[in-house]
């Protein structure tokens, strides 16, 4: 598993391996009836048809033999019968995958019902969508865009918070580092500062504003650091940024890609936002594939942007390359930027924040 080591620091491996294995022992006990039920159908279905050719081949005998039915009318109604065993195989199979897609439209029926209710939206539509965002967001105004105030906070399970009295804050056009090996908790922070972990103390504030755990949530934009890249297009994969009713415009699409450092690639693909990206990014580098992550993450239009580990899958050229296109590309739009890295790095030059001590961090 990809967090074996942070869970392991911090105490819940072994309250990981025991969830994994119920959920392994469950999802072998469905299996195992599943296999059972269909090796049943099979044995079933074949000794349904293959008496049915006996019986076939019984009755057709002295028929054939005195002439009254033709041999090969004879040998057609034997073989039609082995071969329905196939078919049958197929609907019995059919059958008993009934409930599961059952269950299944059940769940996306209601989703698909409304988004194909979604009419066209007015102007006066778009405003007050505008309007009960805005209610969400908190003003701006002095103080920091995102701040942790004196927290801590702790997983399930584990005996000890993984950080005490932590004070993170991020202005606007600014970044902040958060260092520290494997294990020491970067990742815990910025759970915290998303919203997926409660603080146990302290709180999550922005513009000096404390938020709840419902505003906390997507106030941020965040990019972690194995991000899916689906198997569709660069449009499609940039239009996941925003609800169907804000989706971006394609000239938002493509100076996003320019701000992240994919605008001489992009000006070289003939069909531009429709290229295929294959599954999971399959048809761009490394660096390819985080940029355009990255470029996701901006589109969300927030004035928040956290990165997990943003260069852990790169080498060092490219690593350098992709912090010196994302510093620029964030600075440049105001964003504040909170990034979790393990030091040092030899491409992370020291404006950076990569040389600073396991829980501290650094204003840049």
């Amino acid at each position: 598993m990809a967090a074996a080591e942070d869970a392991r620091a911090n105490g819940v491996s072994q309250t990981a391996v025991a969830a994994a294995a119920r959920v392994d022992a469950r999802n072998l006990r469905a299996l195992t009836r599943g296999a059972y039920a269909q090796g049943a159908g099979r044995a079933l279905a074949v000794v349904a048809w293959f008496g049915a050719a006996l019986w076939c081949a019984v009755i057709a005998y002295p028929l054939a033999v005195s002439g009254t039915v033709g041999a090969p009318e004879s040998a057609i109604v034997v073989l039609m019968c082995t071969g329905m065993i196939e078919s049958t195989v197929g609907h019995l199979e059919a059958v008993r995958s009934w409930p599961a897609f059952a269950r299944l439209v059940a769940r996306i029926a209601p989703d698909v019902a409304a988004e194909a209710d979604i009419p066209d939206l007015t102007d006066d539509e778009e405003a007050a969508n505008r309007a009960h965002s805005s209610v969400l967001a908190p003003a701006s105004g002095r103080g920091p865009a995102l701040e942790l105030a004196n927290a801590a906070a702790r997983w399930p399970g584990m005996e000890t918070p993984v950080f005490e009295g932590l004070t993170v804050s991020a202005r606007a056009g600014e970044w902040t580092g958060v260092t520290g090996p494997s294990g020491s908790g970067k990742s815990t922070v910025l759970a915290s500062l998303l919203g997926f972990l409660p603080l146990e103390a302290g709180q999550v504030r922005a513009h000096g504003q404390a938020l709840d755990a419902e505003r906390v949530r997507g106030y941020a934009a965040w990019c972690p650091q194995a991000a899916h890249i689906f198997e569709s297009t660069l449009e499609g994969n940039l239009l996941l940024a925003r609800d169907r009713s804000q989706r971006p415009t394609q000239q938002q699409m493509v100076a996003v890609l320019r701000r992240v450092g994919l605008g001489q690639w992009y000006d070289t693909l003939p069909e531009g936002l429709r290229t295929r990206v294959g599954a999971g990014g399959g048809f761009l580098s490394g660096g390819q594939r985080q940029r355009l992550a990255v470029a996701r993450a901006l589109l969300v239009d927030s004035p928040v942007l956290l990165l997990d580990e943003p260069t852990a899958h790169l080498d060092s050229e490219s690593a350098a390359a992709l912090m010196a296109d994302l510093d620029t590309a964030t600075r440049a739009g105001g964003t504040a930027t909170v990034f979790g890295l393990a030091p040092p790095r030899r491409h992370c030059p020291l404006r950076y924040g990569c040389y600073l001590g396991i829980g501290l961090y650094m204003t840049l």
